[in-house]
């Protein structure tokens, strides 16, 4: 349909709108819809509450912080550095201190190339077991 085809659709939904009664249908509001001059309380918590969530997103977008690489700061986790036993791919014990089961760990950095891996010992509380392919690496981890 041409640009003049839309028109002229246009133009006569607008004479069969006018020519029924009821048309466009009238819409119902909610009891609890106010306008701003009718329930200023309403209007006042909605402000507040408005506020509150602009505080939130500046926080979540841009103010999450792991920490400084020794202690933590916002967000719910561990900093440990911990080297990797000379013969790769065993399982080595990272005391995390969270004193609940961890959701998993975040290699923040290391000295050499290699992967980081869960260990064949299940998460505890306190301790987290983990292999790594290469052996004597520096790593530090964020426990979460």
């Amino acid at each position: 349909m041409t640009l003049a085809g839309n028109n002229e659709a246009e133009l006569l939904m607008a004479k069969v709108a006018d020519t029924i009664d009821g048309f466009p249908p009238k819409v119902k509001t909610s009891p609890w819809v106010s306008n701003p001059s009718s329930n200023p309380g309403l209007d006042q918590s909605l402000l507040r509450l408005r506020k509150t969530y602009e505080q939130l997103a500046r926080v979540v977008n841009g103010l999450l912080s792991f920490g400084d690489g020794t202690g933590r700061d916002n967000l719910d986790g561990n900093w440990i550095t911990v080297t990797t036993p000379g013969i790769p791919n065993t399982d080595f014990v990272v005391n995390h201190n969270l004193n609940r089961i961890p959701v998993g760990y975040i290699v923040m950095s290391k000295n050499a190339a290699c992967d980081v891996y869960t260990g064949s010992i299940a998460s505890t509380a306190t301790a987290l077991t983990l292999r790594a392919t290469v052996g004597a690496v520096l790593l530090k981890l964020f426990i979460v």
